[in-house]
């Protein structure tokens, strides 16, 4: 049930809407355990590097190098910062 509920799912506000009305939670309390579980992910992730939640997926720090990059409009070169983000695989048995 919970993975048809996925599929249809685009965006946070409407995750918050269809966990509230599946468990009779009131909104603001399930979007504060939906805001709280993103943040607590991402601090892990960044953190130890990798959080792995079985049957669902893993959640990995992903490091971009610094590199020469070109802007669009002149073409002239310009220098292009490393980042880190976060990065998402869903597990096979989803």
């Amino acid at each position: 049930m919970y993975r048809l509920i996925l599929i249809f799912i685009v965006n946070k506000i409407q995750l918050i809407k269809a966990v509230s009305k599946e468990t009779g939670n009131p909104i603001e309390a399930v979007k504060e355990v939906v805001n709280t579980f993103l943040k607590k992910v991402s601090e892990a992730t960044l953190s130890e590097g990798k959080v792995v939640l079985s049957e669902f997926g893993t959640f990995k720090k992903h490091v971009s190098k610094e590199r020469i990059g070109r802007n669009p409009s002149t073409g002239a070169p310009l220098q292009i910062a490393s980042k880190t983000t976060i990065k998402f695989k869903q597990s096979e048995s989803l």
